[in-house]
């Protein structure tokens, strides 16, 4: 692994403790979570004279959208592959660093704020790339005082059901940049602490496996590989390491190969410390 990612996941756990240090005093007025309030209405929206998309005037609430209570993504039409979603901005005690944080969005997707289009993730046209798009979180700056104006969520998917809002991982938010970090941070923040132990533990051990290079200690360098692995497959594969690494492709594949090295690592550390035994040979 190159030093500079190392140094970066090592940087992530050392940001994410000191974010969330303070979690238990958090001021909950700085953000509100988007859990309830919502519209969703399935397919796409006509284009206006003007040449703007209709559905992104008037209020949220109009005949022919499902509220947040009675949406059901299950119940989308065959073939349909696009979903919007629109609520209103919460009053918040804004700062001045306003933003809206979305969990992963399946698959692309454009927001808008009011009738101005803020943020475009992915094209909307089938591509492989769309895959990795659930893996990623979004921090999308607003303006100043944005409260009672409305954000609409374009969104497409040309797989279904896999579309919208992934709501089990985290409902969207609303408010101050740093609240908000600190509280997806704060939610599962254990990983990342755990993975980037492991990763200093590894490291340390191939330290001292160069320091004494000429005595051939093996058993260090496999309990390196396999505290490295556990502690990189801990990170890459928590949520919050993609407000970090803004590279779904290299956290799913970094991740993945992870996993597989990490019973090397485990038969390696075995062998070379508890016996050579033929089975493991076998296993081998």
């Amino acid at each position: 692994m190159k030093a500079s990612v190392v140094q970066r996941i090592i940087g992530m756990v050392i940001l994410a403790a000191l974010l969330t240090g303070c979690a238990g005093v958090e001021d909950e007025t700085a953000f509100v979570e988007i859990d309830s309030g919502w519209t969703a209405r399935w397919g796409d929206s006509p284009i206006d004279d003007s040449g703007d998309l209709s559905w992104l005037s008037g209020p949220v609430s109009q005949p022919g959208w499902l509220e947040a209570d009675s949406f059901d993504v299950s119940s989308a039409a065959t073939g349909e592959e696009f979903l919007w979603i629109r609520f209103e901005v919460p009053d918040v005690r804004w700062n001045d660093s306003p933003v809206l944080y979305l969990p992963p969005v399946m698959l692309a997707f454009e927001v808008f704020l009011d009738n101005e289009e803020i943020y475009r993730h992915r094209s909307f046209e089938p591509s492989p790339d769309l895959k990795f798009s659930s893996f990623e979180q979004h921090i999308i700056p607003l303006p100043a005082n944005p409260t009672g104006r409305v954000i609409s969520l374009r969104i497409y998917s040309p797989i279904l059901p896999y579309i919208g809002l992934n709501q089990p991982a985290r409902a969207p938010m609303v408010g101050n940049q740093t609240a908000i970090i600190r509280r997806v941070l704060s939610a599962n923040i254990d990983s990342l602490i755990l993975g980037g132990l492991f990763i200093a533990i590894g490291l340390f051990a191939v330290l001292i496996f160069l320091r004494r290079l000429e005595s051939r200690p093996w058993f260090l360098l496999s309990f390196a590989t396999l505290s490295c692995m556990v502690g990189v497959f801990y990170c890459l594969n928590d949520v919050n390491s993609g407000l970090f690494l803004d590279s779904p492709v290299f956290l799913y594949y970094t991740g993945l190969t992870a996993f597989l090295l990490f019973p090397v690592g485990m038969f390696l550390f075995i062998r070379q410390t508890v016996v050579d035994h033929w089975v493991l040979q076998r296993l081998w």
